[in-house]
């Protein structure tokens, strides 16, 4: 029987190993940030772990991210309840943590936390004293592997060092785990919940600990000397979760997976939906997989990712439209499809190729935006690229086939934990390794030698001094729906001032009316006007939204709001002259613009412009 439950610190095994500071020294080393690495490792996790529901009827998966604030009380009895004390010690002095990066252990006032929920996957099944039968044991309490063993052939990632993403997201390292699975061959539970936390290596009273805590139910060992920490089960997981807020599952289906409670979460919702347009957006597109994934904030209000709002992805998403789609489907004359043959393989993958005009008007080189994907349509990274004539820019993806399972499994093995590139070098020397490196090679040759074929070939059909071409602006609109019209020609010289677009959400009002919300970034470059200001320069933002009538007109304009983060909201209406700011050198502003409740059914078009004010 169960002594107690509480924190366990585990002490360093006499025949050494790894200690925690390894995962954690991974997680703070990564070239992504946090967000990224939470928004790339989770997804491919919780993706890997539907797929064994894949052929079920009825089956749909989907991840939601959710961002919390337990009020004081919740806060003070989630300490009691999950015996914060016993890691007050460690994470004070040993750490240097303190109530700000470490609340819930802490802290005295509220707590944060960001809980990760997949549906419709496997969950964490298995108990962990089947090593590496259990999902859970090799998810949570193992270090350091870079394998996954799936029944499918979509799997994307690896356990091992998969948890580095979410250490990195928490300021505390702390994380409460609870799922739901279906029972595993003797072990009839179905439920289970467990705690982590993971820090660097530290000695007390002589004793060295690994610098990891389990939070379970005790059991002793070894006469009392020594405690086993065993997840909480069943009906008694229930209730702990149920403090956490985290979903209940039934059972069902579309109910299994996991929950994971981040606590003191580094990453902030806006930031995360961003990150989510930008490494899974052919995943988002595609409708062979419709991605589903949401993100709900601090107040509730949930988004989902919606890449093709994202201007600097529209050309990006037409060349993996163009990759993936039927050899014979039309394609425009500034468009290219390209299929990549290696020996031995019947089918490898394509590139898709999209050109468009340099219009800065002064014709700047700029490399092009080459990616690379595989299954499971996570962006893998850029290719490295030196080449671009200075009248078009060219955008470029090498997407696998859909049914080339080899093929993605051998690049898989190519790429470092964070599945971010693909190596050239074997990392064995077995003849698979080096088969799997000499295909990225052959795989990242020939996308370089289509891309400067391409850029030549358009280079010399398009002016030598472009200016944005109608023909491409009408195609293009087609495409990504933007507003029609003549295209105006750029004029004068560039503007040091650049816009991001952010996240992008509609939510429902009332008589079915919906509500516009757009985060934009107004930033400066370093290579600035002249100016009398130190290096600052005004600039005037001019937004405008508007109903979309049809291909060539667009009709009465929708109220909104514009705020700029931090500042006192102001209004702004038609006839108004937009807002003036100052910006610095290198800085950035970032905006939110709220429209009023329009009709569902209406289609809008968003303009955000830039004008220099100059100082008389």
């Amino acid at each position: 029987m169960p002594q107690e439950l509480g924190w366990n610190w585990l002490e360093q095994d006499a025949m050494g190993g790894a200690s925690a500071s390894t995962i954690t020294k991974v997680a703070r080393n990564q070239r992504l940030n946090p967000t990224d690495q939470l928004a790339r490792e989770v997804v491919q996790n919780a993706w890997d772990a539907a797929q064994t529901f894949r052929a079920e009827k009825g089956h749909e998966f989907s991840t939601v991210f959710r961002f919390i604030e337990y009020s004081q009380a919740e806060s003070d009895a989630l300490r009691k309840m999950f015996s914060t004390k016993d890691l007050e010690t460690q994470f004070r002095e040993d750490f240097k943590l303190d109530a700000h990066r470490a609340a819930l252990v802490l802290g005295t006032s509220t707590v944060k936390a960001l809980i990760v929920e997949d549906f419709g996957a496997h969950g964490l099944y298995g108990h962990p004293k089947l090593k590496k039968d259990s999902i859970m044991f090799r998810a949570l309490y193992q270090m350091g592997s870079t394998n996954k063993d799936t029944s499918s052939e979509m799997s994307g990632g690896s356990y091992g060092l998969g948890k580095s993403a979410f250490i990195s997201a928490s300021a505390s390292n702390l994380v409460l785990a609870y799922s739901r699975f279906r029972p595993f061959h003797d072990d009839k539970v179905t439920r289970r919940l467990i705690g982590w936390t993971w820090h660097d290596d530290f000695k007390r009273e002589n004793l060295d600990y690994e610098g990891r805590a389990a939070f379970g139910e005790f059991f002793q060992e070894d006469s009392g000397k020594k405690v086993r920490v065993e997840p909480f089960s069943d009906d008694k997981a229930d209730q702990l979760a149920e403090h956490l807020k985290v979903t209940l599952r039934d059972g069902s289906l579309n109910l299994l997976g996991t929950s994971l409670v981040l606590f003191d979460p580094l990453v902030n919702p806006e930031d995360l939906v961003a990150s989510l347009e930008e490494h899974w957006w052919p995943a988002i597109v595609d409708p062979e997989i419709h991605l589903n994934l949401s993100v709900v904030d601090y107040q509730g209000v949930r988004t989902h990712p919606q890449p093709r709002s994202r201007r600097e992805l529209q050309p990006l998403v037409r060349a993996y439209e163009i990759a993936t789609q039927k050899a014979d489907a039309p394609l425009a004359s500034f468009e290219k499809k390209v299929a990549v043959s290696f020996e031995g393989f019947s089918k490898i993958g394509s590139i898709g190729l999209v050109a468009e005009p340099n219009d800065d008007g002064v014709g700047t080189k700029d490399v092009p935006k080459a990616l690379m994907t595989r299954g499971p349509r996570m962006v893998i990274g850029n290719l490295e690229h030196n080449f671009q004539p200075k009248s078009v820019k060219i955008f470029a993806i090498f997407a696998t086939e859909p049914s080339a399972f080899k093929v993605d499994k051998l690049l898989k093995d190519t790429e470092p934990y964070a599945h971010d590139r693909w190596s050239t070098d074997p990392v064995s020397a077995t003849a698979e390794s080096k088969q799997a490196a000499e295909l990225a090679r052959h795989v990242k040759h020939q996308f370089v030698q289509e891309i400067n074929a391409f850029a030549k070939q358009i280079a010399q059909e398009a002016p030598v001094n472009p200016r944005r071409l109608a023909s491409f602006s009408k195609i293009f609109g087609k495409f990504f729906g933007e507003a029609k019209g003549t295209p105006e020609e750029v004029v004068g010289k560039s503007l040091p001032f650049s816009i991001r677009f952010g996240t992008r959400s509609l939510t429902p009002s009332e008589n079915s009316q919906i509500q516009l919300r757009q985060i934009f970034d107004v930033s400066q470059s370093d290579e600035i006007l002249d100016s009398d200001q130190g290096g600052s320069t005004s600039v005037r933002i001019l937004p405008k939204l508007r109903v979309l009538l049809d291909e060539a007109s667009a009709g009465d304009d929708i109220p909104f709001t514009l705020t700029e983060e931090g500042s006192v909201k102001k209004s702004y209406s038609l006839g108004d002259e937009g807002i003036e700011v100052v910006l610095a050198p290198g800085e950035k502003r970032r905006f939110r613009l709220e429209s009023s409740p329009y009709d569902h059914k209406w289609t809008t078009d968003l303009q955000v412009r830039l004008e220099a004010v100059e100082n008389e």
